[in-house]
């Protein structure tokens, strides 16, 4: 299967989590005016397998507590679009342990998440 995405990446100054960084290998950063682009896809990870997951659930919360969402595709792909500054960003999926990660967002970015099983 091809994707055929138009989708840039930003350099994340600032991110809170436990394991590497999900951003997406490979893109490129510019500059962003007015909203920026979150997006990415989500993945069931099973040892080597990383299979799309569908109808998974992405929260954006931004610092000032504007709450933002999206449901990822039948290709586990999702966007959404927020004011740059600190977020918060969850993906979940009942029957997945949810993942959030802490970031500072300046221009769009791609953020992959792989979600484990319960």
């Amino acid at each position: 299967m091809i994707r055929t995405f138009a989708i840039v990446l930003a350099v994340v100054t600032s991110c809170a989590c436990s394991e590497s960084s999900p951003l997406a290998p490979g893109a490129q950063a510019r500059g962003a005016a007015g909203p920026a682009t979150l997006s990415g896809w989500v993945y069931q990870t099973l040892g080597t397998d990383e299979l799309p997951l569908v109808r998974a659930v992405i929260e954006v919360t931004t610092a000032e507590g504007q709450r933002h969402s999206a449901v990822t595709d039948a290709e586990g792909f999702y966007l959404v679009a927020v004011k740059p500054g600190p977020l918060s960003i969850t993906a979940s999926k009942e029957g997945y342990e949810a993942k959030t990660w802490e970031l500072r967002l300046s221009r769009d970015m791609v953020l992959n998440f792989g979600l484990a099983p319960m």
